[in-house]
């Protein structure tokens, strides 16, 4: 593959894991708001919110197995979201 076609690979990747690692930071916005939140039904719409990002973000991390560095980054972010959204579930159910 030339040189060009790499760069523009590699920042095709680039975009992508910026896009994930934003879909990451959203979901933490709604464990945010959910914690800070009184009414079980916000809490549970909130929750909803990042579980889907989490699934969204699991998912297009298929396709980044090819390139490790851009990989570890965002695993360890979804790592991070998991633990909190584990963390709300083991919550709501001791409620």
């Amino acid at each position: 593959m030339a040189l060009d076609q790499e760069q523009e690979l590699h920042a095709a990747k680039r975009a992508g894991i910026e896009f994930l690692l934003a879909d990451i930071e959203s979901a933490h916005a709604f464990l945010d708001v959910a914690d800070s939140n009184a009414s079980a039904e916000s809490v549970q719409r909130n929750l909803a919110h990042a579980r889907r990002a989490l699934a969204s973000v699991q998912y297009f991390l298929q396709h980044l197995e090819d390139d490790a560095d851009l990989l570890n980054e965002v695993q360890a972010a979804r790592d991070k979201l998991q633990k909190r959204v584990d963390g709300f579930g083991d919550r709501l159910r001791s409620d």
